[in-house]
């Protein structure tokens, strides 16, 4: 049995062609300024600020041993053996996307307070965030005196 070529009844639809993709315009490269201590693009875009690697204390961390909580939020079990050197969780104290903060920055907290200020437990009832930040700082306080009585700082 031998078989014939198919033929075509109608004609083919001719297909519109695509439109040229158009010339991408790329703004001029704009001198940088000096502007009140920063370098900034004449644009005004502050440039990107590059990491800086936070020196590291480890005989302050290890100062955390033994001590009482600073922070002492309610519910805070104010036990030594639990007490931690809890780091500063804002851009301030050196902290960036995947960087801890300065080993200065920071306080002795128990890991029921710790992990209250870092988000990973509920606040206490009746507290804001905002509260819980204060007690943090103040706890920060209260570490730093003892950090300088202890000699580290």
């Amino acid at each position: 049995m031998t078989r014939s070529a198919i033929q075509r009844r109608a004609p083919l639809r001719s297909r519109p062609k695509p439109p040229e993709p158009k010339e991408r315009v790329r703004p001029p490269v704009m001198p940088l300024q000096h502007c009140r201590g920063v370098y900034r693009e004449a644009s005004g875009a502050a440039p990107a600020i590059p990491k800086q690697v936070m020196t590291r204390d480890q005989r302050i961390r290890d100062s955390a041993n033994g001590e009482e909580c600073t922070v002492r939020l309610p519910g805070c079990p104010c036990r030594p053996d639990m007490t931690i050197w809890s780091h500063y969780r804002g851009s301030a104290g050196g902290k960036g996307a995947g960087l801890k903060a300065s080993d200065r920055a920071g306080a002795y907290a128990c890991t029921y307070c710790d992990a209250v200020y870092d988000g990973q437990r509920q606040r206490p009832a009746g507290m804001t965030k905002a509260e819980v930040d204060l007690a943090w700082h103040e706890g920060h306080i209260r570490s730093l005196l003892k950090l300088e009585q202890k000699g580290l700082l």
